[in-house]
């Protein structure tokens, strides 16, 4: 990216993105995600000391089969909302370069939702501008506007755990 000022992080990725255009990146997004939940946590459950540990186990699972199921129903809803898709190929907590078969140009502004992660899933959204395309290679590259901080900590998670996995297999070889 020419000119830019590098405050993030970035790594290659093979991410899937929904999108939409807006007509401005202060209006409120559609997609939010919500905090994350604590999971089921058995020392909460047996705090009290009323509840078999086999009760408890079970109920454990079951609260981890239900958040799958409603992260699963979720992804229609999404799909809807955000009719184009796109492919991104290097992220960080600035931006991403991605392809689509989606008509896009330069300065268009839209919001997207990132699947970080297909299982468990996590989203990410946020809205950016679009501020450039590499002809030579059919990138446009992405600038994030707008993102809240719990969706830019999401990324930049992401980031550095892909970065932890390329230090691991780099001191394997």
């Amino acid at each position: 990216m020419k000119d830019e000022k590098r405050s993030f992080s970035r790594v290659e990725a093979r991410l899937n993105a929904y999108v939409r255009h807006v007509e401005s990146l202060e209006t409120p997004p559609i997609f939010s995600s919500a905090p994350a939940l604590e999971a089921c946590s058995r020392e909460v459950l047996s705090r009290g000391g009323h509840l078999p540990e086999p009760l408890i186990s079970f109920l454990c699972e079951m609260d981890k089969k239900l958040d799958q199921v409603l992260s699963f129903l979720s992804q229609d809803q999404i799909r809807n909302d955000f009719p184009m898709s796109i492919e991104i190929f290097e992220l960080s907590g600035a931006g991403a370069k991605f392809r689509t078969t989606d008509p896009l140009s330069e300065g268009d502004k839209i919001e997207l939702v990132l699947v970080l992660n297909q299982f468990p899933l996590r989203l990410a959204g946020t809205k950016g501008r679009i501020v450039g395309k590499e002809e030579d290679i059919g990138m446009f590259r992405l600038e994030f506007v707008n993102i809240r901080e719990a969706d830019l900590e999401n990324i930049i998670q992401y980031v550095f755990q892909k970065q932890r996995e390329i230090i691991r297999n780099a001191k394997r070889d």
